[in-house]
């Protein structure tokens, strides 16, 4: 009932407020407040079949975010603006907004597992793989949540117990995994910044380290639980969330990336390196961390099948041809 009140707000809001009038900011208030609700109450329904974990956890933090009117906010004014908060806040009430506004693609028919719709859902073909011990933590821009083209889903569906995704913005979900990666020594940020090293080069300065002697090195490497951070989004938005981990956690950078031919072909690009997408670099790091290529090379059939459903889904006259793996692909 609150998503179809906040759509006919939203139709009456198109066809007939203008934009500087009083009537208009009472009527977006109304419709920003109404989506709250709906939002609020879809993820405490008791069916865990409608929300994943992942998501439930996202849009309760968006819901309360969006729910906290500014700073020395009126009572009697019903609406607010983005200006009206501090500068620290805004991007947090800034991505809480989009993300509400994202909830309603799962009232269109979408799967909140495989991000697609339901008559193109491809959750049946994702199996769990056989439990990594390093915690992944998907540091995802918001607006790659609930994207059909993000890789990210597969490995939250791949790797159900030791991944978990955030959402920059979401304060609450950041200091979790910023607590996380700051108190385990054995963490790091997977991204070529400036300084980054490959994961071979860190595990042996990290055992130089914490070792107490040459006897326990290949012990304790062998029993290292690593805490990894992986950036989901654009480049532009990659480079804005890593300023966002703090410095002292390790940057890493891939060892065989510029000899990997990318499989991900929704999105493509003139430099092979940026066309690998969020699964293929974590697939490329578990081999540079010594896991056996069984492991992982699943993920790169559970791509394939998540890009041919995404084509079928986003096709129609004007689409172009859809492109296909290469056969090169992840010969590792």
């Amino acid at each position: 009932a609150e998503v179809k009140r906040a759509q006919l707000l939203q139709n009456c809001f198109n066809a007939n407020v203008t934009y500087d009038s009083p009537n208009c900011k009472r009527m977006k208030y109304s419709i920003e407040t109404t989506r709250c609700k709906a939002v609020q109450s879809a993820v405490t329904l008791p069916n865990q079949k409608i929300v994943s974990p992942s998501l439930q956890r996202i849009f309760k933090e968006a819901g309360r975010l969006v729910a906290i009117p500014p700073p020395h906010h009126s009572s009697s004014s019903n609406s607010w603006h983005i200006r009206d908060f501090a500068p620290a806040q805004r991007s947090s009430v800034q991505a809480a907004r989009k993300l509400t506004k994202k909830f309603r693609y799962l009232e269109n028919g979408a799967c909140p597992h495989c991000w697609l719709q339901q008559s193109h859902c491809i959750c049946e073909y994702i199996k769990p793989l056989n439990q990594m011990k390093h915690r992944l933590w998907i540091y995802a821009h918001h607006d790659e949540v609930l994207l059909a083209a993000d890789t990210s889903k597969l490995l939250l569906a791949a790797y159900p117990d030791t991944t978990r995704l955030v959402v920059g913005g979401l304060a609450e979900l950041e200091k979790e995994m910023m607590d996380a990666v700051t108190s385990n020594p054995h963490s790091f940020v997977l991204f070529p910044a400036i300084g980054a090293s490959t994961f071979s080069t860190l595990a042996e300065s990290t055992a130089k380290t914490s070792s107490s002697g040459p006897c326990n090195t290949t012990h304790n490497k062998a029993d290292i639980t690593w805490d990894i951070v992986v950036l989901d989004g654009t480049w532009k938005q990659a480079r804005k969330l890593n300023t966002k981990v703090d410095t002292k956690v390790a940057r890493v950078v891939l060892e065989d990336a510029l000899k990997s031919t990318p499989a991900h072909t929704v999105r493509a690009h003139p430099n092979p390196v940026r066309r690998i997408s969020t699964l293929e670099a974590v697939a490329l790091l578990l081999k540079d961390m010594g896991h056996p290529k069984e492991s992982f090379a699943p993920l790169l059939n559970y791509l394939r099948i998540a890009d041919g459903a995404y084509y079928d889904q986003m096709q129609h006259e004007d689409s172009g041809p859809r492109q296909t793996s290469p056969e090169g692909a992840w010969q590792m």
